[in-house]
């Protein structure tokens, strides 16, 4: 994980909205879920968090460390990495 500066922090987290872990999480498993009839009517995520919970944070973790090639944890928060390299880029460029 690339180390930030408290600079560099204070103008990501000012610029990108974070990326909402669980309300992503519910929407992955949404969307590959939709062939079963029950999930459609009532959504994978929520069937999967009320009948077997154990298994939806499971599931929950091991999507976390999915994440962690395509986005940053920075304060406890998940940015799109792409966004933070490129306020990083343009912070690099403006103090040349």
């Amino acid at each position: 994980m690339q180390d930030f500066t408290d600079e560099q922090i204070e103008r990501i987290t000012d610029n990108l909205s974070y990326l909402d872990k669980e309300t992503s999480y519910d929407d992955f498993l949404d969307e590959i879920t939709e062939c079963c009839e029950m999930c459609k009517r009532y959504g994978a995520a929520r069937l999967l968090e009320e009948v077997d919970p154990i298994a939806y944070r499971c599931g929950f973790s091991d999507y976390l460390d999915s994440l962690s090639d395509s986005y940053y944890e920075i304060d406890e928060e998940y940015y799109l990495q792409s966004e933070v390299d490129e306020i990083i880029e343009e912070m690099e460029e403006e103090d040349e």
